[in-house]
């Protein structure tokens, strides 16, 4: 027998959480009664019944392209939240990047991040070396850089590239909206007949106890009210994990010409810090920047990258 649906995510999106909603509400699978939540507040914790299919097509290749797909896409803006979504939820891994020096947990030796990092940096890691967070930081700079090539939207391109037979589109953003949330539930009943019985009290006690064990959703803006403070001479006290801090970079170094911003442990305490950094930075230190890949909206023939692959 084959699956009722298949769900074609991109880790971080929510797409184990979208399986247990089916999985529970579906009248074609049998009762669940238990929440899908971990301690990290994923929901990889569901018992489930084998006939909701949910994984990455672009880590393992299509499944199952003969049966019905729902496929979660998002937009270019989403990435950067994304990102800190999977480096602190992916495989229930829960790293501190707010640690001077980061450790790396077990999973990361299997992921190409690592050989990334080696590549970018020239230093071979072993499973007991912590990384200063200012390499982190300056390695999520690097991938906001520029969004076209990166590693996610490069997922989701392939994802939404496909010659599925049957396949229905739902927005991650939904997910954080219950009415939302149940209208996509719907939709998906609508498209593929899945019988489903929804409890609209239930699913909204789910929804507030998914969105408790998700605190980042309500970091969601913070980076970008950093980056606009700076641009309108605000002064914001700066309190950015260090993904979100890459963010920031990325951007101000997008937005003023010939600016590399520092490479340290210590960050900026407050917007107009960063503003003052940009003010006085040092004539005789302007240059083209070597990590933009263009200048003008034309090839920057310094963009030191070409041969690095895509961001992540």
């Amino acid at each position: 027998m084959g699956n009722l649906i298949n769900i074609a995510f991109i880790g971080g999106t929510h797409g184990a959480f979208l399986r247990h909603l089916i999985d529970k509400y579906s009248s074609k699978t049998p009762p669940i009664t238990n929440l899908p939540f971990t301690d990290n507040g994923t929901s990889h914790n569901s018992d489930h019944s084998g006939l909701v299919e949910a994984y990455h097509p672009s880590v393992i290749g299509w499944k199952n392209k003969q049966e019905p797909h729902v496929i979660i896409k998002f937009d270019k803006e989403d990435i950067s939240y994304i990102v800190r979504l999977i480096y602190s939820r992916a495989a229930d891994v829960n790293i501190d990047w707010n640690k001077d020096y980061i450790s790396l947990p077990d999973v990361w030796h299997e992921w190409t991040d690592k050989i990334k990092l080696e590549k970018l940096y020239g230093h071979k890691l072993n499973k007991d070396d912590t990384v200063p967070k200012f390499i982190f930081r300056d390695f999520f700079k690097f991938s906001f850089l520029d969004l076209d090539r990166h590693e996610i939207l490069y997922e989701l391109n392939y994802m939404l590239d496909n010659d599925l037979e049957n396949v229905h589109h739902v927005e991650f953003n939904d997910f954080y909206d219950n009415d939302k949330l149940y209208e996509m539930l719907l939709g998906i009943d609508s498209k593929f007949g899945l019988e489903m019985a929804i409890d609209k009290k239930e699913l909204q006690e789910i929804h507030t106890l998914f969105l408790n064990k998700l605190p980042l959703h309500t970091t969601r803006s913070r980076a970008n009210k950093i980056f606009q403070a700076v641009l309108s001479d605000k002064t914001l006290e700066i309190d950015l994990d260090c993904i979100e801090q890459g963010w920031v970079n990325a951007q101000i170094e997008k937005h003023f010409n010939f600016i590399q911003m520092p490479n340290t442990n210590e960050y900026f305490k407050t917007s107009m810090d960063v503003k003052k950094y940009i003010e006085w930075y040092p004539k005789h230190y302007k240059a083209m920047n070597p990590n933009l890949p263009t200048f003008n909206n034309m090839p920057n023939p310094f963009y030191l990258h070409k041969k690095v692959g895509k961001n992540r």
